[in-house]
């Protein structure tokens, strides 16, 4: 079976409605610094501001939380472009 792509983006707009109802929120990294301590993708207490998780892998917490489906896999950005997809 062919899978669906979503976008990164599409896949953390999912994520984070799911982990709203916890009171909580994927971000994503900018900087290099960052990127070593955090990983690319981490957790937040929205209300606190306090990191929950460190170096969250997208396509498995989507899974987990059951905001991606068997067939769909997640596209990194610039995945793709030159195919035009």
């Amino acid at each position: 079976m062919n899978a669906i792509f979503i976008t990164e983006h599409a896949a953390i707009a999912r994520v984070n409605r799911k982990l709203h109802h916890q009171e909580m929120m994927l971000r994503t990294t900018r900087s290099a610094r960052a990127y070593l301590e955090l990983g690319r993708h981490y957790l937040v207490d929205w209300r606190t501001n306090f990191v929950v998780e460190t170096h969250c892998d997208l396509e498995s917490l989507a899974r987990e939380l059951g905001v991606l489906a068997d067939w769909e896999s997640i596209r990194q950005a610039g995945e793709g472009a030159a195919e035009g997809v």
